[in-house]
């Protein structure tokens, strides 16, 4: 009964044929055409069994059948054992299925792996079109060859990528821009002949790859300049300078050169003889800055200029200081000419400009410069004209310095955002006769605050009032900022008085020389019951959002008022009582009226001082004027008649 039971376990465990397990390449495993594959499997069996052989099977050749075959297996005993195939793929194969069997002696039975896998088979790319040999010319810039990638394909329909395999930089640079489809070929600079490029195009694990060659023509180039420093030479004096050190040809031919044109021949005058350029101050009038465009010709055609700057002055800006609304710029006396200040100013504020000149001759020479005066020119700024300031500096010795001078301008409140020039000009005469002159400029910019609303002129009638009375207010706002305001609320206030007016403009631009960039209007309030005393009215004007931008405050007197008619005489004073027509005429005039306060019965009671023009005494002498000259009048007449 025992020995049946084993028996049973044995065909359960086994069955009549060994058991295969594939192991690898895993169910549809990608590897290249043309690459050794290795095909592993698990092989377990009865030992009391004897093996006869393993084969691996595949479809690749489009029928099913055996590939390779192990037959040496009989000798294994262990009873469970990894073994593998290797089989090299073809570059023609295609996707195929394969599986393992086994099988022992003296049987037909047969063990196969579960399930057949499938091996798929990478392909490499190919190229279906040749990229062309290219021609180009020296110099000529950048080649490109649109989109390659309609150059290749892939049967597998992977993802391609292209890149230079092979170039010659110092020749030929050739690339893929950042689409990574576009081939690029830009030969280097002054380079001629032959080169090539190849291109890989690549799926990822296999690459083909096309070289393609690129032929330079040469080209005649142009000559080139080095960087020619300025010249500096003292008055009556020549200076030489060898130009064929500044010029070359990368053709190597024959370079002639000429003066084209020149700036100030009152200053300097230039001339050259084969190469060599002379700069010539003998004789001029003028000492200063100024310069000569030199141009080198190869025989070709091909003319390249260069300018020659030339500085025989003796009289220099030693320092300069520039001032603005942002903050201070130093050293600025050997900027370029143009410069622009990196602060900025700011409307309604100043530019200070701070110098000092020096006579840079040297002590042996004893040439004195007299006469040294600066003239320094802002152009016209929005509503400024053109603002000029002169500075008489006087004379200086050989390399002596002057004092520092100051030079401030306002900048207007009106005006538009923007770059301003700033000229300096200094001039000199000195002991030969010689005009040294100089000249710097600068650009300032202008930046404006978005939101900048002004009270630009506030004013209280009467300044004094004596007792009760009615106050005039006159204010004047305008928008000196960068954007337009909307809503703008202008307010007079005196706690002490209990005046709190408050007027409502509808729109403020930003535009200086729109009319609607300045509101004008009178208020008014009366004042009853008033402690007599010094009173303070402030004037405040005020965003759309509720800030405050400005202020103004004016003080005014009040006076204790005065019953006694002998007294008001004596002051030459009247009381009147101002009705309402007061106000209508104030409508007529186009005054903007506001009124507060409490009014008499009648109206409200002021007190207002009377002129000498207003007197008897100043109407009783008028009437004798006018007597008078009636009489001289008549006496003309009857001189004349009796003649």
């Amino acid at each position: 009964m025992l020995c049946l039971s084993v028996i049973f376990s044995c065909v359960v465990a086994f069955g009549a044929a060994p058991t295969v397990t594939l192991l690898e390449p895993n169910d549809n495993a990608k590897v290249n055409a043309g690459t050794e594959v290795e095909f592993k499997f698990k092989l377990e069996w009865d030992t009391s069994e004897t093996l006869e052989l393993c084969q691996l099977w595949s479809d690749r050749s489009g029928t099913w059948q055996s590939e390779l075959t192990n037959d040496s297996i009989s000798s294994l005993t262990s009873g469970d054992e990894t073994l593998s195939f290797k089989l090299t793929t073809s570059t023609t194969d295609d996707d195929f299925k394969w599986n393992v069997m086994c099988k022992y002696q003296n049987t037909n039975d047969e063990g196969w792996g579960a399930n057949n896998r499938t091996l798929k088979i990478n392909h490499a790319p190919a190229w279906t079109k040749n990229i062309d040999d290219q021609t180009i010319d020296e110099d000529s810039g950048t080649t490109t060859i649109g989109d390659i990638s309609s150059y290749a394909t892939d049967s597998d329909s992977d993802t391609l990528s292209f890149s230079i395999s092979a170039e010659n930089t110092s020749e030929v640079d050739c690339s893929i821009d950042s689409n990574g489809k576009n081939l690029k070929i830009t030969p280097s600079a002054n380079f001629y002949g032959t080169a090539s490029c190849t291109v890989k195009v690549s799926d990822g694990s296999l690459s083909a790859e096309d070289t393609f060659s690129i032929t330079v023509n040469a080209v005649q180039d142009t000559p080139t300049w080095k960087t020619i420093d300025k010249q500096k030479l003292d008055p009556d004096s020549t200076k030489t300078l060898d130009l064929s050190q500044y010029a070359s040809d990368v053709d190597g031919d024959s370079l002639s050169f000429s003066v084209l044109t020149q700036a100030d021949t009152n200053i300097a005058e230039c001339s050259i003889s084969g190469s060599t350029l002379t700069i010539s101050t003998v004789g001029k009038t003028h000492a200063g800055e100024t310069s000569c465009v030199i141009q080198v010709d190869d025989g070709h055609d091909n003319k390249v200029n260069t300018t020659v700057e030339i500085d025989s002055g003796k009289l220099i800006f030693e320092d300069i200081n520039i001032k603005v609304a942002e903050g201070t710029e130093k050293d600025l006396q050997d900027k370029e000419d143009g410069y622009k200040l990196d602060k900025k100013a700011e409307p309604n504020s100043t530019i200070e400009i701070k110098f000092r000149i020096q006579n840079i001759f040297d002590e042996s020479t004893d040439i004195e410069i007299d006469d040294i005066v600066l003239t320094a020119t802002l152009e016209e700024m929005g509503d400024e004209d053109e603002q000029e300031e002169e500075v008489d500096i006087g004379g200086l010795e050989p390399d002596e310095k002057s004092e520092r001078e100051t030079v401030t301008f306002d900048v207007p409140l009106f005006l538009d955002e923007g770059t301003y020039e700033l000229k300096l000009e200094l001039e000199g005469i000195d002991d030969n006769d010689v005009k040294h002159v100089v000249t710097k400029t600068f650009k300032i910019a202008v930046d404006k605050e978005n939101h900048d609303l002004r009270i630009i002129d506030a004013a209280v009638y009467p300044s004094k009032l004596t007792g009760d009375g009615r106050l005039r207010f006159d204010v004047e706002v305008a928008n000196a900022g960068a954007r337009d305001e909307d809503d703008v609320l202008v307010k007079v206030m005196c706690s002490g008085l209990d005046i709190e007016i408050e007027h409502e403009i509808d729109e403020l631009e930003s535009d200086w020389e729109d009319d609607d960039n300045c509101w004008e209007g009178t208020l008014y309030a009366n004042v009853k019951n008033a402690t007599p005393g010094t009173y303070t009215i402030t004037f405040a004007v005020y965003r759309k959002n509720g800030d405050r931008m400005d202020e103004r405050e004016v003080e005014i007197t009040i006076a204790e008022s005065k019953p006694s008619v002998a007294e008001e005489e004596e002051e030459e004073t009247v009381e009147v009582q101002t009705i309402d027509e007061s106000a209508t005429a104030g409508a007529e005039a186009g005054e903007e009226e506001v009124t507060t306060g409490a009014e008499t019965e009648g109206g409200f009671m002021s007190t207002v001082e009377t002129s000498f023009r207003e007197s008897d005494s100043y109407k009783a002498i008028l009437i004798g004027c006018i007597i008078i000259v009636c009489v001289l009048i008549v006496m003309i007449f009857v001189f004349g008649f009796r003649r």
